[in-house]
């Protein structure tokens, strides 16, 4: 069995939530991290759980503005200049009725500090 956990972060915190969460799984399935800006745009039958991770910007899933401001704050801008979970969940494809899915996110207070 396969799980694809497709994460965006912008300071890693987000990141380091996701790899934990592969790691929880890998003892059931097959189990593979992968940046939302690399993500496909649909799964197949392979794939029986997805899970999406992402940062909480202004009480929800990032926006291209808010992306913006984590640059300006200081995150990578490889990180920041892409597509997001928001605009990856826009395009993808549905998925077969087979795959179960999963969802998370991760907060962070002012000054970068994780909540």
């Amino acid at each position: 069995m396969r799980a694809l956990v497709i994460v965006e972060s912008m300071f890693g915190n987000t990141n380091a939530v996701a790899t934990a969460v592969a790691e929880g799984l890998s003892a059931s399935f097959s189990t593979e991290v992968v940046d939302v800006a690399h993500a496909p745009t649909g799964t197949t039958d392979e794939v029986q759980l997805l899970v999406l991770g992402g940062p909480t910007h202004a009480f929800g899933m990032t926006r291209a503005n808010t992306r913006s401001d984590a640059a300006r704050q200081g995150a990578a801008p490889d990180r920041t200049s892409g597509i997001g979970i928001r605009e990856w969940l826009l395009a993808c494809e549905r998925s077969p009725d087979t795959t179960l899915a999963a969802t998370f996110d991760t907060r962070v207070r002012k000054r970068g500090i994780p909540g």
